[in-house]
C-alpha cells in the first residue's frame, strides 16, 4: 500500500461506482447512497462516500435515509476544513448527530415514531480513512492482498458474539440478527463509532447495506470485490446477493483511489447529484 507524498496528492482522486437492487421480496428500495468528490472540499480529502439503509415501513424507511445521506452530505461539506485541523474524526460524528437530529425530528412532524436508518459514512483522504458508523450497514477496505471490515454491527447477534454467547456463523442464522441497538432516529441520542485506517493509492473501499453482507460471506464478498473496475465489481457484488436469495434490499459503493485526475473529473457531476437522486423507487 502506497502512501502518496503531499504533491503526488494532489493527482489523486476517487473513481466510485454503486449498484443497488430491491431484492427478492420488497415492495421498494429504501437504501440511499450518497458521496463527494474532492474538489467540493477544502484540505486533502479525496471525498465522502456515504451509505443509508432506511427502516420504518415503505416510505418512512426511504424518507429516513434519503433525509439523513442529505443531512451527513451537508454537514461534511460545510466542515471540511476539518480535514487540515485534524479533527476529521470530529467532524464525522457531528455529521451523524446532525443527521440523527434531521431524522428524529421528522420522524415527530410527520407522526412516524418508527422511521429511522442506518448510516455509514467514510471521509477519504490520500492517507487515511476515517469512518463513522450507526446500524448494520457496512465497510470494507482491500488494500493489496489484506481485506478487512471496517466497522461493528450496532446489534443484538453482534453483541452476544463479542460476549462469546454466539458464534459468528450462528449470528448468520439467529431469529434477532436484524433487531437493531442503536439507529439513525428513533432516539434523540446515538452513540457513533469512529475509527481511523491508513490508506492509499490502488485501495478499493466498499460500503454496504445488511442485503449484501446478510446473504453473503466475507469471503464471497472480499473475491467479488477484487474483480475489475469498480462498476464491474459493484454490479458483480449485487448480482451474486440476488442470485443467494437476497430479500432485502441490496446496495453498495465501490470506490477506488487513483492516480490521474481523468477519474475525479468523471466524478465531480456525479458527486454533485447522486445523493439526491439514487435509491428511490
Amino acid at each position: 500500500m502506497a502512501t502518496p507524498s503531499t504533491s503526488a496528492a494532489d493527482s489523486l482522486s476517487l473513481n466510485v461506482r454503486e449498484a443497488t437492487d430491491i431484492g427478492l421480496r420488497r415492495e421498494s428500495n429504501e437504501d440511499r447512497t450518497g458521496w463527494l468528490s474532492g474538489d467540493q472540499m477544502m484540505g486533502d480529502a479525496l471525498g465522502v462516500l456515504v451509505v443509508a439503509d432506511g427502516m420504518g415501513g415503505h416510505i418512512a424507511g426511504g424518507d429516513a435515509a434519503s433525509i439523513a445521506v442529505e443531512a451527513v452530505i451537508s454537514a461534511l461539506r460545510v466542515s471540511s476544513d476539518y480535514a487540515d485541523s485534524g479533527s476529521t474524526e470530529d467532524a464525522v460524528t457531528d455529521a451523524l448527530h446532525s443527521a440523527n437530529s434531521a431524522v428524529n425530528e421528522a420522524a415527530k412532524i410527520s407522526q412516524q415514531p418508527g422511521m429511522g436508518t442506518t448510516l455509514t459514512v467514510c471521509i477519504v483522504s490520500p492517507a487515511r480513512l476515517i469512518v463513522g458508523n450507526v446500524g448494520d450497514s457496512r465497510a470494507y477496505l482491500l488494500s493489496g492482498q489484506e481485506f478487512r471490515r471496517l466497522t461493528q454491527d450496532d446489534n443484538v447477534v453482534s453483541q452476544q458474539v463479542a460476549a462469546g454467547l454466539i458464534t459468528e456463523a450462528e449470528a448468520k442464522y439467529h431469529p434477532k440478527r436484524n433487531v437493531l441497538t442503536q439507529a439513525i432516529g428513533p432516539d434523540v441520542s446515538i452513540s457513533p463509532a469512529i475509527s481511523t485506517y491508513q490508506t492509499g493509492e490502488s485501495d478499493r473501499i466498499l460500503l454496504c447495506s445488511d442485503g449484501l453482507h446478510g446473504v453473503l460471506d466475507d469471503q464471497v464478498i472480499e473475491h467479488r470485490l477484487r474483480t475489475g473496475q469498480p462498476a464491474e465489481a459493484a454490479r458483480n457484488l449485487v448480482q451474486e446477493a440476488v442470485k443467494a436469495g437476497g430479500a432485502d434490499n441490496i446496495t453498495v459503493l465501490v470506490a477506488d483511489i487513483v492516480r490521474g485526475r481523468n477519474a475525479g473529473l468523471m466524478q465531480r457531476l456525479a458527486g454533485r447529484l447522486k445523493w439526491r437522486l439514487r435509491g428511490r423507487g
